[in-house]
């Protein structure tokens, strides 16, 4: 049978906002039913379309200097219109980056589209990035349907984990590129797009070009600019100003009056290496403050997802000065294990100049160790 007789549509309302529900069967090769497929179009309106981006370099909450000097390149590129690619670990802020560059550039009162190339099956990531031609698939729109470049125009386009683009959606990428056109899937005809392209994933992207599992060519083109975000347990100095403003936006969301935090408390979040990285931080601290019952946070209320915090002796009283006193534990225990500040530098990866400040802040005489 044709698989239209199956097809169910309903109108729905969801938030204010009308959609069109289309509930397609997934029919296999032997004529059983295999599965479903689900798809919500927005009435009147476009899902994408959206203009509602408030992001810029401001919401993004930095003290160390590492952040701070990839805020700045962030800044600095959002003067241009070529592509960047974000990389860093999951949970270190990619999408905050990409919709602040947008923010930041003159593209900034037009769409910012986001699209996760990882969350998306191969077949429907083509239509969803193209579009398609109506009458190209059963239970799509009659009419057709534009892609994110052609709702983009004049805009942002951010692609989400890139390295996840199957190699025949990556060629088709990279002519879109070259050519600023675009043809939807089932279409003859090419569109003129204009929109700028942010690009971003976790993966060792140069890894997946030696292994042919990523585009050379496409890498040039998409790789104009890079931010690489680090990640958290590389920059702990953040820890004290992510505290406080997660320990803020959760109490109100909570009603909680959240006034302190215990020492042991302190010391799980200083001393864990956050694999997460700040997405993690974010749920912890979420997680502590619906637990907590009185006013400060206890040890009992981190609970961590591995649960491998190292054993160190910490001083201070509040989450900076703790975290000031593990900074100095350990430019000392480098500097006495090598012979030169520089190597010390080189081995605590921070520049000559930002550990000669360090050590003035602290105090900390090289000869005298």
């Amino acid at each position: 049978k044709n698989n239209n007789m199956f097809l169910i549509k309903e109108n729905l309302e969801i938030n204010n906002q009308l959609y069109e529900a289309n509930l397609q069967p997934i029919i296999n090769k032997e004529k059983v039913l295999s599965s479903y497929l689900i798809s919500f179009y927005e009435i009147d309106s476009n899902i994408y379309n959206r203009f509602d981006n408030p992001i810029t370099f401001n919401d993004i909450i930095a003290e160390s200097n590492k952040m701070l000097e990839t805020i700045e390149s962030g800044k600095l590129y959002s003067e241009s219109d070529s592509p960047v690619l974000i990389t860093g670990e999951s949970g270190t802020g990619k999408e905050l980056f990409a919709r602040a560059i947008h923010n930041e550039s003159k593209r900034k009162n037009k769409p910012f589209i986001a699209i996760n190339c990882a969350a998306i099956p191969d077949q429907l990531l083509e239509s969803e990035l193209f579009g398609y031609e109506g009458g190209t698939f059963t239970g799509g729109r009659k009419e057709g349907k534009p892609g994110i470049f052609e709702i983009a125009g004049g805009g942002t386009v951010f692609l989400d984990e890139i390295g996840d683009m199957p190699p025949h959606l990556q060629a088709k990428l990279l002519r879109v590129l070259q050519e600023k056109r675009v043809r939807r899937v089932g279409s003859a005809k090419e569109v003129n797009v204009d929109v700028r392209l942010i690009s971003a994933t976790n993966q060792n992207i140069d890894e997946m070009v030696k292994n042919k599992e990523f585009r050379l060519e496409l890498l040039f083109r998409i790789n104009i600019f890079n931010i690489n975000i680090p990640p958290l347990r590389d920059r702990k100095e953040d820890l004290p100003a992510l505290y406080e403003h997660f320990a803020q936006k959760h109490s109100k969301r909570y009603r909680k009056n959240i006034t302190g935090i215990e020492k042991e408390a302190m010391r799980k979040l200083i001393n864990y290496n956050w694999p997460g990285n700040v997405r993690e931080f974010q749920n912890v601290l979420e997680r502590a403050i619906a637990l907590t019952v009185g006013n400060e946070i206890a040890a009992k209320d981190i609970i961590l997802n591995y649960d491998i915090v190292p054993e160190e002796n910490i001083e201070g009283k509040s989450l900076k000065e703790c975290i000031e006193s593990l900074e100095k534990r350990k430019i000392i225990e480098s500097l006495k294990n090598n012979k030169s500040i520089r190597d010390a530098a080189k081995e605590l990866d921070v520049t000559h100049t930002l550990l000669i400040n360090r050590m003035k802040k602290y105090d900390i005489d090289k000869n005298n160790i």
